[in-house]
């Protein structure tokens, strides 16, 4: 089994959607917002991304700092880092409860996620379960 987390800052994410054209901010007057934003579009699945698309605000966010720090913990999970295992290559959508679940990765065992978030900070923490006799090559 390996395992890896990682702690991001929402407002890290926040400034990285205003910069990519996305102009997230909270509040009664918060204006527009443009959920097809090039850093959105580029960390998100199509999937994902039809289902973010679906959020406002503080929640906008918090998904899309979520499923940004999730995928880095998994590739450091799985070994490589961001680079060798893409963005794309990894995908999580809620089930029926609303749990995070890894649907598309690609790890041959089980992989878990977890995703939680404070008011400034999103923590993810990645499990894989490699199939059969437990063992780690490293």
């Amino acid at each position: 089994m390996v395992s890896s987390g990682d702690v991001n800052a929402v407002k890290e994410a926040t400034h990285d959607l205003r910069y990519w054209g996305g102009r997230h901010r909270f509040g009664a007057n918060s204006g527009g917002t443009r959920k097809n934003s090039g850093f959105a579009v580029k960390i998100l699945t199509p999937t994902e991304l039809a289902n973010y698309q679906q959020l406002d605000g503080r929640r906008a966010v918090e998904y899309l700092s979520g499923r940004f720090s999730a995928k880095e913990s998994y590739s450091k999970a799985f070994g490589t880092g961001l680079g060798k295992v893409a963005l794309q290559d990894v995908e999580i959508l809620n089930n029926e409860l609303g749990k995070p679940i890894l649907t598309k990765h690609p790890f041959s065992g089980q992989a878990f996620v977890s995703i939680s978030h404070s008011e400034t900070l999103v923590f993810t923490e990645v499990i894989l379960e490699k199939e059969g006799p437990e063992r780690d090559d490293r």
